[in-house]
């Protein structure tokens, strides 16, 4: 009984270990592995990033697509995973929200004059944040409501509140309606904050991660000045 209880222990702790030391083994994955077919040469962006990823997981990080710039995306993984990635970029818009006059017989209610948003369940699930401190670049890290700074408005009862905003996620770009590319060049005409999902292929994983199911995923941020490419 003993001597099962060392096995199980051993057994557990090795297994932490391996996937402590693969994950260290990401570090830099989109560095050695992410190699662009393109021959428009750019320079690798800050905002590129590497992590440890199971069979089935999803997960974003946020970065920051500047006025008057090219930018390359380029997704690698490591022999884990046979099929291409999925991926979706967003981005972050600030929408006002309309308030309903307190004399309303109605239930309070607001309302947006964007209607077309990602929060709707899209069969990713919900994301996980597996690229560390990903937010410190994203400028509009803050989703809760806010004032405005732009004014007040009027209720239609005489009285006025402050204009509320929120933020939404905007898509503009899937890879499954692609092809499944795994890389996208475009130009940000204006700056943008972005979201990147991604999702690896394979089932979910429920219990103990094995050693087969986990896997380097690189995404590779490259960028140059702006020769107009896109979005």
């Amino acid at each position: 009984m003993k001597n099962n209880l060392i096995s199980i222990v051993f057994f557990g702790l090795a297994s932490i270990t391996f996937v402590n030391l693969k994950a260290q083994s990401c570090n830099y994955f989109h560095k050695r592995n992410c190699a662009s077919e393109s021959e428009i040469p750019m320079r690798e962006d800050t905002q590129s990033k590497s992590a440890l990823f199971s069979k089935g997981q999803q997960s974003d990080f946020n970065m920051v697509a500047y006025k008057g710039q090219d930018y390359r995306i380029v997704l690698c993984t490591d022999e884990t995973f046979s099929e291409p990635v999925e991926f979706r970029i967003y981005e972050k818009v600030r929408t006002r929200i309309e308030p309903v006059a307190e004399s309303s017989d109605e239930p309070a209610a607001a309302s947006t004059k964007q209607e077309e948003t990602s929060t709707e369940d899209d069969g990713w699930g919900d994301s996980d944040d597996g690229w560390g401190n990903s937010a410190s670049y994203d400028s509009y890290s803050d989703d809760s409501w806010g004032d405005s700074g732009g004014g007040n408005a009027n209720t239609g009862s005489g009285e006025y509140k402050e204009a509320k905003f929120k933020l939404v996620k905007e898509l503009l770009y899937d890879n499954k309606e692609d092809g499944m590319v795994q890389e996208i060049e475009f130009t940000a005409e204006n700056t943008k904050s972005l979201t990147i999902e991604v999702k690896v292929p394979g089932e979910a994983v429920q219990k103990k991660l094995k050693i087969k199911e986990v896997g380097c995923v690189g995404v590779l941020v490259e960028h140059t000045k702006s020769g107009g490419l896109g979005f």
